[in-house]
C-alpha cells in the first residue's frame, strides 16, 4: 500500500504511477500505525506518504459503503480491507451475506475504478483455502496465499483470472525499534525483507524415520489435546518422555547405554524439528500439519 501511494516498485513488481490509497484497518489500528512508522523509518523513500490514508476504526462495509464513498475527499487507486471478517460482521458461510459483502466491494471498485484488496484468513484446515462461502473465491480476480515455514514467509499467487500463476516471493519479518515507552521499554514493530526460498526438506531415513514411527504410535495410543497458551487448538500432543519410551520399544534407544540412548533420541528429535515435522513446547510435541 505504501509503495502504491508513493509510486515505487515493490520487489520487482511495477507500479506505474503514484495513486492515493485507502487502508481500512478494521482491527489492530495501533499496531498498523506502528507498522507504517517502521516502514517509513526503514525506507525513507516511502516517508512522503501523503497519498496513504489509514482509517483505523471498526466498519461494516455492507452497511457503511455509501457513507464511506461520500466521506472521502480523494479518489483512491486501491482500497485495502484489513480484515474481511472485521469489515464484514456477518456470517461468512452465508451465500446471501457473502454476496452482499462482495457487492459492497464491487461498489467501491466501480465508483472509484480502483483495486479492492481484502486481507482474509484460512480455516483450521489450510488446504481448503480461505474461510467462508465459496462465492468469495469465485469472485476474486487474484488470490495471494501466505505460508510461513521456519521464519520464511512465502507469498504465492493461487488464482489469477487473466495471468499465469506460480511465481512466489519470499521474505522474513525484521523487527524495528521505534522508541521507548514511559517505562523505558522498547516500542517495536516489523517490516519485511526479501530472502531466499526455504530449502527443500530432506526425507528422514534410518533411525530418524524409526523415531517418527514411534512418535506416531505414541500419539495414537496416549496423545491428547492440551489447553493453554503455547499449544495449538484441537491438536493432540505427546510428552517427550512418552515418545522416548516408545522409541525404546521400536529399538531406537533400547539395548544401549543411557547416554547413547539419550543422544540417539535427541538427534532424532532435532532432525524432526529441522524437517518441520513437529513442534515442541514445555516438553510436549505435536505433528505439524503440512
Amino acid at each position: 500500500a505504501e509503495h502504491i501511494a508513493t509510486g515505487r516498485d515493490w520487489y520487482g513488481c511495477r507500479i506505474n504511477m503514484a495513486r492515493p490509497v485507502l487502508y481500512l484497518a478494521a482491527e489492530g489500528g495501533v499496531s498498523l500505525e506502528n507498522r507504517v512508522a517502521a516502514i517509513c523509518q526503514e525506507k525513507p523513500e516511502l516517508a512522503d506518504n501523503r497519498n496513504f490514508h489509514l482509517l483505523s476504526a471498526p466498519i461494516n462495509l455492507i452497511r457503511d459503503r455509501v457513507e464511506l464513498v461520500r466521506a472521502l475527499d480523494f479518489i483512491p487507486g486501491a482500497v485495502f480491507i484489513d480484515t474481511l471478517a472485521q469489515a464484514f460482521q456477518g456470517d461468512e458461510n452465508s451465500g446471501r451475506e457473502m454476496g452482499e459483502f462482495l457487492s459492497a466491494c464491487e461498489h467501491l471498485r466501480d465508483h472509484f475504478r480502483c483495486a479492492v484488496i481484502a486481507v482474509h484468513h484460512t480455516g483450521k484446515d489450510q488446504t481448503k483455502g480461505a474461510r467462508g462461502h465459496s462465492s468469495l473465491r469465485a469472485a476474486l480476480d487474484t488470490e495471494l496465499a501466505l505460508d510461513q515455514v521456519d521464519g520464511v514467509v512465502t507469498l504465492t499467487a493461487t488464482k489469477q483470472r487473466d495471468f499465469p500463476i506460480g511465481r512466489s516471493l519470499h521474505y522474513r519479518l525484521k523487527q524495528v525499534v521505534l522508541g521507548h515507552d514511559d517505562d523505558g521499554d522498547e516500542i517495536t514493530s516489523c517490516t519485511i525483507e526479501q530472502c531466499e526460498a526455504p530449502g527443500e526438506d530432506k526425507p528422514l531415513t534410518g533411525k530418524k524415520q524409526v523415531a517418527m514411527q514411534a512418535f506416531a504410535e505414541a500419539l495414537r495410543e496416549s496423545g491428547r489435546v492440551r489447553q493453554g497458551q503455547g499449544f495449538p487448538p484441537n491438536t493432540r500432543t505427546i510428552g517427550l518422555a512418552e515418545w522416548r519410551a516408545k522409541c525404546a520399544v521400536f529399538g531406537l534407544t533400547g539395548g544401549t547405554s543411557e547416554s547413547a540412548g539419550r543422544m540417539a533420541f535427541v538427534r532424532a528429535k532435532d532432525a524432526a524439528l529441522e524437517a518441520n515435522l513437529i513442534r515442541i513446547y514445555n516438553d510436549f510435541a505435536w505433528k505439524v500439519v503440512q
